[in-house]
């Protein structure tokens, strides 16, 4: 898997036309493997250029998907990895419930794909009617072995990225209950030089850095240590500056170092996704830089509709102490955020907020934060609060 911003698009060719070439002549039983990967690897290219050109062009690759799917003589695992990509496709493009049903006729087909359930954890995590289906799925895959029908470091590791965004109780769970198999598929994984152990840990990181920091310290301390010249990629230094990153919460951290680290490698990247410069702009509000910070946020043409850019505007007003610019921010916020398990961290900056505007009334966000809480550390953390403020509740 390449790099998205090392992809040649005119090396790649033309999904569509190619896969009208095998419809006339099936002779090559890997043509069909190829013209699926490369829808796959465009649309990863095109994202560079923005999200709705991607998903436009990927919306006009979608036929080739039913071309290979009528191909004579395709075997049952290629057949399912036609139904596969195309599912990944449907996924991309918003149609979730036409993607998910792909997804799980492929697991009751002859060819049960595990990169299926993977698909599958990813669409029904934050459904709270399907937290019984997602413990399966993780249980299915967690609970093997490298090799074990087909468990690979992609599909073990592609579970341990999606865990951190899970919500309920349930993650804590698995996270705990498989806490071993975790640990040892990122660090094997990564000492045999497989790249994804690194953007897996690196996600996982952003939550075990606060509600499991033992055991982010225990894996970060059996991480090879790269060598600059090692972090060819953008995806290379965004893991390695968001695990410097959320290191630097640990206690006894060289937090200075560690955020130094961090910053000049989201600085190094040469194209960095959305996602990178937002994570750039929480590490200088961090850092006491919040006047760079919000100078990258407002060159963000989505500020006015993403809700995660506005809570770090919130922050970084706060921070320059304009707490009532930063009261707006954090209310927009509340009212765009549809993803309740981080409903609590937006109410407990609201209430910061509040406070500092002498509002007698703000511990009420405290409380609701409490109540809305789905993590461990961050419940106990809150209690304290609540404690201390005297505003201590039944949550």
């Amino acid at each position: 898997m390449w790099d998205p911003g090392e992809v040649q698009p005119e090396l790649v060719g033309d999904p569509l036309a190619d896969a009208d070439a095998i419809a006339r002549d099936p002779q090559d039983p890997l043509a069909v493997i190829a013209v699926i990967e490369a829808i796959e690897q465009l649309f990863l290219y095109d994202k560079l250029e923005g999200d709705e050109i991607a998903k436009a062009r990927l919306k006009a690759r979608l036929p080739a998907f039913d071309m290979a799917a009528e191909l004579p003589r395709l075997t049952d695992r290629q057949a399912a990895e036609v139904q596969h990509h195309k599912g990944k496709a449907l996924k991309r493009l918003g149609d979730l419930p036409a993607a998910a049903d792909l997804f799980e006729r492929v697991l009751s087909g002859p060819s049960p794909l595990h990169e299926a359930r993977l698909q599958l954890i990813d669409i029904y995590r934050t459904d709270p009617t399907q937290v019984d289906r997602v413990i399966q799925l993780v249980d299915d895959i967690l609970g093997r072995c490298i090799g074990e029908q087909e468990v690979t470091y992609s599909v073990l590791l592609g579970v341990v990225e999606r865990l951190p965004w899970g919500s309920g109780s349930w993650r804590a769970g698995l996270i705990r209950r498989h806490a071993e198999a975790i640990e040892r598929t990122i660090v094997e994984a990564a000492d045999v030089g497989v790249q994804q152990a690194f953007t897996a840990f690196a996600a996982l990181g952003r939550y075990l850095s606060t509600e499991e920091p033992t055991m982010f310290r225990r894996i970060l301390e059996k991480l090879p240590e790269p060598a600059p010249e090692s972090l060819q990629t953008d995806s290379d230094r965004f893991c390695w500056a968001e695990i410097h990153f959320e290191a630097a919460r640990l206690q006894g951290a060289d937090a200075l170092g560690l955020w130094a680290r961090a910053l000049a490698l989201y600085e190094a990247e040469i194209r960095p996704q959305r996602f990178h410069l937002q994570r750039r702009a929480e590490l200088l509000i961090e850092m006491g830089r919040s006047i760079e910070g919000e100078a990258l946020l407002r060159k963000r043409e989505d500020l006015e509709t993403s809700e995660w850019l506005q809570r770090l505007m919130a922050r970084a007003r706060l921070a320059q102490g304009d707490a009532r610019d930063a009261l707006m921010w954090i209310n927009k916020a509340l009212d765009r955020l549809k993803a309740e398990h981080f409903r609590s961290e937006f109410l407990e900056l609201r209430y910061d907020i509040r406070t500092v505007l002498g509002d007698v009334h703000a511990g009420e966000d405290l409380v609701k934060a409490r109540a809305a809480s789905q993590r461990d550390a961050e419940a106990s953390r809150l209690d304290a609060r609540l404690d201390e403020a005297a505003l201590r509740v039944q949550a």
